[in-house]
């Protein structure tokens, strides 16, 4: 299934707009999924405290001396 990503906004009949190559690319007998996230929700937010929270926690100081290896 082909799948595009593109951001828009809520219009306020109730519309989402959905970018010109995007709609040249669709057929009206298409059958279409709709997925809606927004940006800014507080309960992705307090997700992502919390995995930072976790994942930092398994960092002890043993592990400094990975931050003084070089990249390359």
């Amino acid at each position: 299934m082909p799948t595009w990503q593109f951001d828009t906004q809520f219009q306020s009949d109730g519309s989402l707009v959905v970018p010109p190559d995007v709609a040249a690319q669709l057929h009206p007998e298409d059958a279409l999924r709709v997925v809606i996230s927004t940006e800014n929700d507080e309960e992705d937010a307090q997700w992502q405290r919390l995995v930072t929270e976790q994942f930092l926690k398994g960092y002890g100081p043993g592990d400094d001396i990975y931050d003084e290896l070089s990249s390359g």
